[in-house]
């Protein structure tokens, strides 16, 4: 089973995104109409609301090639099983949380093609063991995955804009802010007089392990973390914007790139983009 990408509630505490719980039941509590309506018992659950059913992922080959594959670990184990007999059947809540990828609705077609077991939808009625049925399941998986398709361009158009202008992406919706700034992009004074008094303490030869204590004994915690660590705080001054730096695909602007080694920070198809937000450290 598959949440739809609209399944999102906002904390009203966090100001952050996470999963709807209410999502995830109702698409449970249909399911299971569903299995009672046609006589049948859920066995086993695949859950897959915080997993990609689009994106494709590089994997290397034995013989040295690649080839670009969704990572689907439960869709995956859903398929060995139906393969095994460990279940007699499949319902998903609709098609497009099934497959958005035509390779994977492919590889259940072939199973069902052999084995004929029944594949059930909560929002249609689709038989993958009918010629008819496969044909609309290739249809509607093929407009999901132009959707799909769609919603990717607009973002990372939306994306290259925001970098264009100056503006960092975690700070345009983004799930979560970053140490320093409010979700808009505004200095918090005090987490930024932090960071300046961290970096003046290394600057001066103080150890990682002295700055951690620092930052503990300050009083002011990490942004999701539940304790201030070496990773936590070396992560802070890693990051680009906090020289007011923006990137875009993990790229810094030309600019900023001059005299560095090539890094994920510096990549010579980097279009031009503004300088990102207000600075807390300065170099």
């Amino acid at each position: 089973m598959r949440i739809s990408e609209d399944e999102w509630v906002k904390d009203p505490k966090t100001g952050e995104l996470r999963l709807s719980e209410k999502g995830i039941t109702r698409q449970k509590g249909d399911i299971l109409a569903l299995a009672g309506k046609l006589g049948v018992q859920i066995v086993k659950w695949y859950p897959e609301n915080d997993t990609t059913a689009f994106k494709k992922k590089r994997i290397r080959l034995p013989n040295g090639r690649s080839v670009w594959r969704v990572i689907r670990p439960e869709f995956r184990q859903m398929l060995e099983d139906y393969e095994d007999g460990v279940i007699d059947g499949v319902i998903f809540y609709d098609i497009d949380r099934l497959a958005r990828q035509p390779r994977d609705l492919e590889d259940l077609i072939d199973l069902v093609e052999h084995y004929k077991r029944p594949v059930a939808t909560v929002t249609g009625e689709i038989d993958l063991r009918t010629s008819g049925g496969r044909a609309m399941a290739r249809v509607l998986v093929a407009m999901a995955n132009k959707s799909s398709e769609d919603t990717s361009r607009r973002v990372a158009r939306a994306r290259l804009q925001e970098a264009q202008q100056g503006r960092s992406r975690k700070f345009s919706g983004g799930r979560r802010r970053r140490f320093g700034y409010t979700s808009d992009g505004e200095v918090i004074e005090a987490e930024a007089e932090l960071i300046r008094t961290g970096a003046r303490r290394i600057l001066a030869g103080q150890s990682w392990a002295s700055l951690v204590k620092f930052f503990t004994e300050s009083g002011i915690g990490p942004v999701s973390a539940r304790e201030w660590s070496y990773n936590t705080i070396r992560q802070i001054y890693k990051t680009p914007s906090i020289a007011g730096i923006a990137l875009y695909d993990g790229a810094m602007r030309k600019e900023n790139q001059e005299g560095l080694r090539r890094s994920r920070f510096a990549d010579p198809r980097t279009p031009d983009i503004e300088p990102g937000v207000q600075v807390i450290v300065a170099g």
